[in-house]
């Protein structure tokens, strides 16, 4: 259902049933006492996808799973949504062709603020600005990004204006 304007629509898709989803979900995580969610399918830049949470055993939420309908090896799963959806990005980008736009150029501001708890940074690059959230990289790409001045060259991939990767020079 478009959450929007509330129109239904029925989908038809060869792939995993929900169940195999969770099962393959659960086995991501080595971990004893652990149960998935029900999968909300969802569709991820044309890509049937599963939303699936894996939970422990006193109900806390340990990792956000994006997972493929298609190919159960194809997924992103992390600590927050915004992570995960940003590693299954990546993996969905090397099997198929997705929207993800390198852009290259200089910095020409960097303004910060505090969403949720976690630092979300606005890059601007030849005038057009780009969501930066901390949570979705590691520690190696966030020291590389704060090593980064205005005035100083970058390159990201980007989609719909959110950075989901920083491409790091190359020695």
């Amino acid at each position: 259902m478009d959450t929007k304007t509330k129109e239904t629509t029925l989908f038809y898709f060869p792939g995993a049933t929900e169940y195999a989803a969770m099962d393959k979900a659960v086995t991501l995580l080595p971990q004893n006492n652990i149960s998935a969610s029900f999968p909300i399918p969802i569709n991820v830049e044309g890509v049937p996808t599963y939303f699936i949470l894996i939970k422990g055993d006193d109900g806390r939420i340990l990792r956000n799973v994006f997972m493929s309908v298609e190919n159960l090896e194809i997924y992103g799963m992390a600590e927050t949504k915004t992570e995960s959806y940003n590693l299954y990005l990546r993996a969905l980008s090397s099997t198929i062709d997705i929207d993800l736009v390198e852009v290259s150029g200089t910095i020409d501001s960097i303004q910060s603020y505090v969403s949720d708890g976690n630092t979300v940074y606005w890059i601007e690059i030849g005038g057009d600005y780009y969501l930066l959230d901390v949570s979705a990289f590691d520690i190696t790409d966030m020291q590389y990004f704060i090593s980064k001045n205005v005035g100083d060259d970058l390159t990201i991939r980007v989609q719909n204006a959110i950075i989901v990767e920083i491409v790091k020079d190359t020695p």
